[in-house]
């Protein structure tokens, strides 16, 4: 079974193992590195959702990192299982593992989180059908949203939202935005 490292907070260096399923794409150790540099002074006590949560790395990432809670929603039920394992493994008690689509989850009523994580399967589309959703239920409240994609897709962002940071690597690009309800970010 594949595996990938946690990389910084109290569950530095253990493993998480994964699916080998083959849209299961962990985010790269470099670039979760770069994220949670950006996310420094947010993440602790954050409540993140992490929609398309595959291996579930940038969530066990936050909450290794003090993170309040995480909300990992996956559409395939052999990987929430796995997340879940993973969770017990740690003892990690402030996770939440929905097994559903992503679009069907923000289409409906939720909690605000202050931290989102879209890291979805490439050249699908649906990090363009889950935006218009998010941004709107979040509108009041500052929330980073981190996007990774495909290099060459691209992605318009909504109205009143903005990026803070964007890198890339050979195969995708990422970037971190933000919304400006009272103070900006």
């Amino acid at each position: 079974m594949p595996s990938i490292r946690i990389i910084g907070g109290r569950w530095r260096r253990r493993n998480l193992t994964f699916s080998s399923h083959a849209l299961i794409r962990p985010t790269p150790n470099r670039v979760r590195e770069t994220l949670f540099n950006w996310l420094a002074a947010y993440v602790q006590g954050a409540n993140c959702l992490d929609l398309f949560a595959g291996s579930g790395a940038l969530s066990f990432e936050a909450l290794s990192r003090g993170a309040a809670w995480c909300t990992l929603v996956d559409n395939c039920a052999a990987t929430c299982r796995q997340i879940r394992n993973q969770a017990r493994r740690l003892a990690s008690k402030n996770i939440e593992v929905c097994t559903m689509d992503a679009v069907s989850f923000v289409c409906r009523p939720m909690r605000h989180y202050d931290i989102v994580f879209l890291d979805p399967p490439f050249s699908q589309g649906l990090i363009e059908q889950v935006l218009g959703p998010l941004s709107q239920a979040m509108q009041s409240h500052k929330t980073l949203i981190y996007m990774e994609m495909g290099r060459n897709e691209s992605c318009r962002l909504p109205k009143n939202w903005h990026c803070l940071h964007h890198g890339s690597t050979q195969q995708t690009q990422y970037r971190l935005i933000c919304n400006k309800p009272s103070g900006g970010c």
